[in-house]
């Protein structure tokens, strides 16, 4: 696998105990070696996401799970309620209590595999942490700007304590 993405200069990250949460979306899988399609997901979700009862918040979420060798899932959400029913086609994911460390991504959501990349293969070696057994996503909120597709997105990383 060709690897295109590069270190970067990221600040550090703030260190936080979340309280579990529950996300609702649509999910996707998508292969390591070419990942293509993620803003299509994204313009699917968006035209659902009013489907969404008791929806928490207004942060979006991208969030990361069943890695293997070849890919992973890729699910675009919301949070909910605890007693939310999600439409027909989307999936519910738990997000357990867990310590994180949260990084910002600056800029181009195009650019924020090398924000990955850096925490993975940088930080992480570097940082005296271990990778936790939690779930790994990134939050949207306010600072970032869906019409361009820019701005800051926080990257939540679960480690061990």
């Amino acid at each position: 696998m060709e690897n295109r993405c590069k270190f970067i200069e990221m600040a550090a990250p703030r260190f936080v105990n979340l309280s579990g949460m529950l996300i609702a979306g649509i999910a996707a899988r998508y292969n390591m070696a070419k990942i293509e399609g993620v803003d299509q997901h994204w313009s699917r979700f968006a035209e659902r996401v009013g489907f969404v009862p008791e929806r928490v918040g207004s942060a979006y979420y991208g969030v990361y799970r069943n890695f293997d060798g070849s890919g992973f899932e890729y699910i675009t959400g919301v949070e909910v309620s605890g007693h939310s029913v999600a439409p027909e086609d989307f999936v519910t994911v738990p997000i357990k209590d867990h310590f994180y460390a949260v990084f910002e991504h600056h800029g181009s959501a195009v650019d924020m595999g090398d924000s990955h990349y850096t925490i993975r293969h940088k930080w992480l070696p570097e940082s005296g942490y271990d990778l936790g057994d939690g779930t790994v996503f990134e939050k949207y909120d306010h600072r970032f700007d869906p019409n361009t597709g820019t701005g800051v997105v926080e990257i939540w990383l679960p480690i061990k304590e």
